[in-house]
């Protein structure tokens, strides 16, 4: 705790520090408070504090195996107004609690994570296909079991066979906080495949990787990565502008209904989008708040209210776009 810098805060006193923000505004409040307990016996208590504070709550859960986090607890955190959940969720011993049909884990996994109607006939896939269905099945447990409202995966792979170790889950009840999370993890992101079996989200090789290799740690971002994600987009954004032809669709829309199951940032659906206006595909529009009359936006920044119609123009195909744009 000393080495983190926590140090100061430790006598149960609130701290006040000054930012570099103005004088009212800089001002902010700290008190930690450490707890040495099974996690299950204080998550009452700190769901509680957060709902008394009506603020932003943050729950980093790296639990020892499956068994340390029940599902209750995810619904507990997940009814809180504005929280947000990181859970790290072991990946390569899968079929020791989820296939293993004899074994006293696997029951302990189903009945703490409520789990008996998810993870069927997972035995009989292999390899990608088995890892496809544990993440997605994965996903859905929390959307449905855990009230989870936005769920996306980041994964963690150590050695050259593209096999997941770890997912590292994100959980949030904004889509904002979701966006900021892919805005990082497209950053830092050191995989140059994740979109091809899409499985992965965003990917990070560990250090011992490198190591293992004697490779410099270095992104491994670059266009063809780029387009492969432009491509994803492009399935999911496309039939959700054609059902809304008459009336079209607000961007904020087509974010909450597609954000976690693309690896798109809102950069990239703002680039998709122009790219489509400007080989008049669609037409953005504006609403205008005096006259309540709809003007298309000239504005290089797309706003949330900003409604998106597909024009009666045939349609090109994405290549024909991207390679229009180059």
């Amino acid at each position: 705790m000393c080495q983190a810098g926590f140090e100061e805060l430790l006598d149960e006193q609130i701290h006040t520090f000054t930012t570099e923000f103005p004088k009212g505004i800089g001002q902010r409040r700290e008190q930690c408070e450490f707890i040495s307990d099974e996690f299950e016996n204080q998550v009452n208590y700190c769901v509680f504090h957060g709902e008394q504070r009506r603020g932003h709550s943050l729950f980093f859960l790296d639990p020892y195996g499956y068994l340390n986090v029940s599902m209750e607890s995810f619904r507990k955190i997940n009814s809180l107004n504005k929280s947000e959940i990181i859970y790290t969720l072991m990946a390569r011993d899968i079929e020791r609690f989820v296939i293993d049909k004899n074994g006293k884990e696997r029951e302990n996994f189903y009945k703490k994570l409520e789990a008996e109607d998810y993870f069927k006939n997972l035995e009989k896939l292999q390899g990608f296909g088995r890892e496809a269905k544990f993440r997605d099945e994965s996903m859905r447990l929390f959307r449905e079991k855990g009230n989870a409202k936005k769920v996306f995966t980041f994964a963690m792979i150590p050695t050259k066979d593209k096999r997941v170790l770890y997912y590292l889950i994100h959980i949030c009840s904004h889509l904002r906080a979701l966006e900021v999370m892919k805005d990082s993890s497209w950053l830092y992101n050191n995989i140059n495949y994740q979109y091809h079996y899409e499985i992965y989200g965003y990917g990070f090789r560990t250090a011992s990787y490198y190591e293992e290799h004697q490779l410099e740690l270095q992104l491994d971002i670059n266009q063809h990565s780029k387009i492969a994600c432009i491509e994803r987009l492009s399935n999911d954004l496309d039939d959700l502008v054609l059902e809304n032809n008459c009336e079209g669709v607000t961007l904020i829309e087509l974010c909450n209904k597609t954000m976690e199951f693309n690896p798109a940032t809102r950069e990239h659906y703002c680039e998709y989008l122009k790219l489509l206006r400007n080989e008049k595909q669609i037409k953005i529009l504006r609403k205008n708040k005096k006259t309540n009359l709809y003007q298309e936006t000239q504005s290089n920044n797309l706003e949330n209210c900003d409604i998106i119609k597909r024009t009666n123009i045939k349609q090109l195909s994405l290549f024909n776009i991207l390679h229009i744009k180059k």
